[in-house]
């Protein structure tokens, strides 16, 4: 005799389509949620690490240029009024880098080499370098240079600059040791949302995205004036 066996065959029901659907969403939430994570902690990580590299490109390039200044009874340094905190520097330099993009001047002393004016300041949230070359030294190099050309941008994003005279001297005379504090954002977005914030807010955001860089420059080690500056007129 044979018997006629009816295979039933199972079909998902409504409900249990709808649990699995959820319990697929759940689980694309979540893994969404990871990569979104990891994202921002990549970016937040790069970003650190282009302030932390920019910082240290500001930070050398000044040492280079403070380490290689001169100065002397008749040759000025100025910054700030010879006790407190100033925003910007300016400074005569004898240094190996070409800071000025002009053309040389044939009028130029060639003993004097690359002798340079040089204003370090912050200008519009970036760090800036003008420099202008030196024709001689006499009779200019004891009055503060105003110094407007020759313009480089050397980093962005940049909250404040701050030079402080660690060591108490005469107005436009160089301290024993210089104190340089750069305080830079973690990116343009955020500079630009600070610059726009009420002015409640703005400490806040500031600590929140932004980081501080500080380095003391002795000149100990920097040896004395290499040029004896003369009175008579050039």
């Amino acid at each position: 005799m044979f018997i006629n066996r009816v295979v039933k065959k199972h079909k998902f029901t409504l409900v249990e389509i709808m649990v699995s659907m959820g319990v697929f969403l759940i689980l694309l939430t979540m893994l969404l949620n990871f990569f979104s994570g990891t994202r921002q902690v990549w970016k937040s990580l790069r970003e650190r690490n282009e302030a932390f590299e920019n910082a240290r490109v500001a930070m050398d390039l000044m040492s280079e240029l403070f380490s290689t200044s001169v100065a002397g009874k008749n040759i000025g340094f100025w910054a700030g009024d010879g006790s407190g905190i100033s925003t910007e520097c300016t400074f005569f330099t004898c240094t190996t880098r070409s800071l000025s993009d002009a053309v040389e001047n044939s009028n130029v002393d060639k003993e004097l080499g690359n002798f340079y004016a040089v204003r370090i300041y912050v200008k519009d949230g970036a760090l800036c370098i003008s420099s202008q070359k030196m024709k001689n030294i006499a009779g200019e190099s004891s009055v503060k240079p105003t110094l407007t050309e020759n313009e480089k941008v050397i980093i962005k994003n940049v909250k404040s600059l701050e030079f402080t005279n660690m060591i108490s001297s005469p107005s436009g005379k160089r301290t024993p040791a210089l104190g340089v504090k750069l305080v830079l954002f973690d990116n343009k977005e955020n500079y630009y949302t600070y610059k726009n914030l009420p002015a409640d807010k703005k400490d806040a955001f500031s600590d929140a995205h932004t980081y501080t860089f500080a380095r003391t420059i002795s000149f100990d080690d920097v040896e004395d004036p290499i040029y004896e500056v003369k009175n008579e007129t050039p």
